[in-house]
């Protein structure tokens, strides 16, 4: 990808996610392109979703050390009111066994499952 660069706004991926290892020292978009992806835009207490890979569906919440980042295309942000219920209670939730199902049954496998 042409847009990656040294430093500026780091990006999350799937990797990050499954590992739940936030060391963002990797790549980077200028912030002109973080302006442009701005709807892509996670901070800490976010949760994070992997769309793509086998399994799809793993999820972490983004730790507070990440003030703001850009997902990648293969990643799900979710934004929990926590007036209304616990961020914790939803990736549970997301983790159960009823929900993974629910995820590999809708999940379409392609070249990659997705």
């Amino acid at each position: 990808m042409h847009d990656y660069r040294e430093e500026g706004v780091p990006l999350i991926f799937v990797r990050n996610i499954r590992s739940s290892n936030y060391d963002l020292n990797n790549k980077f978009v200028s912030e002109e392109k973080a302006e442009e992806l701005k709807a892509h835009m996670v901070g800490s207490g976010d949760i994070l979703i992997t769309k793509m890979g086998d399994p799809s569906g793993d999820s972490d919440i983004c730790p507070e050390s990440v003030e703001r980042a850009i997902i990648t295309a293969d990643c799900i942000k979710l934004r929990v009111n926590t007036k209304i219920v616990s961020r914790k209670y939803i990736l549970y939730a997301i983790r159960s066994d009823f929900v993974q199902k629910q995820i590999r049954k809708e999940s379409k496998e392609v070249a990659q499952q997705k």
